[in-house]
Order: C-alpha cells, then sequence, then structure tokens
C-alpha cells in the first residue's frame, strides 16, 4: 500500500516537473517569437539603401536560431503536436520544387539570396518555411492561438498609425499619398492589413481573454480608416 502510494506520488512529481518544464519553454518560445513578429514589423533603417528589407532580414535571421533551438528542445521533449499528412507532404513538395528551380537558374547567386533590395531568393522561402513548420506544430490550443493573434494586433497597430501619419503628410521624408508605414512598401502593407483584418474582426468578440480584447477591437478600428 505505501508503496503504491509512493510510486503515485513520485508520478504526479514527474508529471508537474514535466509540465513545468513546459510552460518554462513555452514562456520563451512567445518570447522569441514577440520579438521576432515586433521586429519584422516595425524595424526600419533610413540609413540604408535598402532600408525595410535588410534590417527586418537582419533580425528574423539572428533569432530565426533562438527559435529554432526551443523546438528542437520541444521536440525532444515530445512537446510537439504533429502537422495534418496533407499540409506536411504540401509543404515538402513546394520545398523540393524550390529547391530544384533554384538548381536550374541561370544565376545561382540572385536565386540564393535574390535580388539586391528584395532579397526574396531560396535562403528567405526556407527561412519562411520553417518558421510555419515551428508555429503550426507548436500546439493548438485556443490560449495560445489567441495569444499570437493579439501580439500580431499589438505589433501592427503602430504600424497603422505611422501610416495614418504619413497619409496625412505629417511625415517630410515620404511626400506621397501610397504610404509604406513601417512594413516598406504600399501593397505590402495593404496586404498585411487586408488579411489580418477579418481575422481580429472575428476574434474581437470571441476571446476568452479580455486583456487582448481591447487591443484586436482598436486594432480593427484603425485598419479599417485605412481599407
Amino acid at each position: 500500500m505505501k508503496k503504491n502510494r509512493k510510486e503515485k506520488n513520485q508520478r504526479a512529481l514527474q508529471a508537474e516537473r514535466v509540465n513545468d518544464y513546459s510552460a518554462a519553454l513555452g514562456y520563451i518560445e512567445i518570447a522569441a517569437y514577440t520579438s521576432l513578429i515586433f521586429v519584422v514589423v516595425l524595424i526600419f533603417d533610413t540609413s540604408l539603401k535598402a532600408q525595410f528589407t535588410l534590417p527586418k532580414l537582419l533580425w528574423l535571421q539572428t533569432l530565426l536560431p533562438a527559435i529554432a533551438l526551443v523546438w528542437t528542445i520541444r521536440a525532444w521533449r515530445k512537446f510537439i503536436k504533429p502537422m495534418p499528412p496533407s499540409i506536411l507532404w504540401t509543404l515538402l513538395a513546394l520545398t523540393i520544387w524550390w529547391i530544384i528551380s533554384t538548381c536550374f537558374a541561370l544565376h545561382i547567386p540572385t536565386a540564393l539570396h535574390g535580388m539586391t533590395g528584395r532579397y526574396n531568393g531560396l535562403w528567405t522561402h526556407l527561412t519562411w518555411a520553417a518558421i510555419f513548420v515551428f508555429v503550426a506544430t507548436g500546439g493548438k490550443a485556443r490560449k495560445r492561438i489567441e495569444l499570437f493573434i493579439a501580439i500580431i494586433a499589438t505589433a501592427l497597430l503602430p504600424a497603422a498609425i505611422y501610416a495614418i501619419y504619413q497619409y496625412f503628410n505629417m511625415d517630410p521624408s515620404w511626400p506621397e499619398r501610397r504610404v509604406p508605414s513601417t512594413i516598406g512598401h504600399p501593397v505590402l502593407l495593404a496586404a498585411v492589413l487586408g488579411l489580418a483584418l477579418p481575422i481580429l474582426t472575428m476574434t474581437a468578440n470571441r476571446t476568452s481573454c479580455g486583456a487582448t480584447r481591447p487591443v484586436v477591437k482598436i486594432t480593427s478600428g484603425i485598419w479599417t480608416e485605412q481599407q
């Protein structure tokens, strides 16, 4: 009897340690993703010729190893969730196609690194594919998804406000009415806001986290004014 109780207590203690370890990794992961989202959305440097792309790629490639390390630890501890086979095989086929098409490019360095100013070559594509895998296998808990949406909304809120600031000609460095904000291009800015707006609007009234609801609603309202 005492032996059974001791074994149960040991299992409970071990489960508690595993949960604490998983929670700690989760906090580190969220911190890394928060940093990544904020710097990719907001960072730019007017002293550079490619004032938007280069700073964003620099921080993206700086923070990616930290995210990869956390994901590797989570995978080793079996804390990740497998992707649906259809999505996994589609991503694998797309990645293979990128690699094959790069091998037949007329100019391999450009295919690998991308055009100057855009840098949308194979390395950048593989980086985004890796981030997709990290996020997609991180879990589907509702609170986690709502937290990611809140982080994205909070990061894009300053970008939306700065776009309004530019639109009314209060920024002498950008005299045109088609403003890029911190994203770097008017079309890309519209794409980011347009893709995220429906998600934020739907989430605003459904989120279970009271702290995220005002941020989501305010951001949705500002974006609606810009559309």
